[in-house]
């Protein structure tokens, strides 16, 4: 029903639907680009953190086989565009040897969390640390159907957005 004065339409309540939460994995592995030939594959970050050969490695996958670029995602994981498809085994190949992969389990694909007291003075903990712990426990007593957002953030700033997740962690000192 119109709204008099109004441009938009009215929808009681009832007949409206809240959309599926976004899948945190979805960017994560191998994807077909426009112009078809071409594909990006979404590389899985552990813990956020790369060592330098495997940043170097990556900047070299990038010139050597896509765009000649690296995108960050939400979720602290790189996004490789413009990959030939017909290099796609070669890419697997070197992300390997990198020992980098383009898949996350169910806990890891939504795990985010901040840099923590190694990086940042204002850091109550050492929350890199701690989401890896928590994730290897959560992988070896559940597996999860459903993508679940777990978010640690070292201090009340929450840099990793831990009031929007499924799980939101905020460290704290003990007084």
């Amino acid at each position: 029903q119109r709204v008099p004065g109004a441009m938009l339409m009215s929808l009681p309540l009832d007949a409206c639907e809240l959309p599926p939460p976004p899948d945190p994995s979805a960017h994560l592995g191998f994807h077909n680009q426009k112009p078809r030939g071409k594909s990006y594959v979404g590389v899985a970050i552990k813990d956020g953190l790369l060592r330098l050969d495997q940043a170097r490695g990556l900047a070299d996958l990038a010139s050597e086989y896509g765009a000649g670029e690296l995108r960050l995602s939400a979720q602290q994981n790189i996004l490789i565009p413009g990959l030939p498809d017909t290099q796609l085994h070669r890419v697997k190949d070197q992300l390997v040897a990198l020992e980098l992969g383009w898949s996350a389990a169910g806990f890891r694909a939504g795990l985010l969390a901040c840099t923590g007291s190694v990086g940042c003075p204002f850091a109550q903990a050492d929350v890199k640390r701690h989401a890896e712990e928590l994730a290897q426990h959560l992988e070896s007593q559940f597996s999860v159907e459903q993508p679940l957002t777990i978010r640690f953030s070292g201090c009340h700033h929450g840099c990793a957005e831990h009031g929007v997740a499924d799980i939101g962690l905020l460290a704290v000192r003990d007084p």
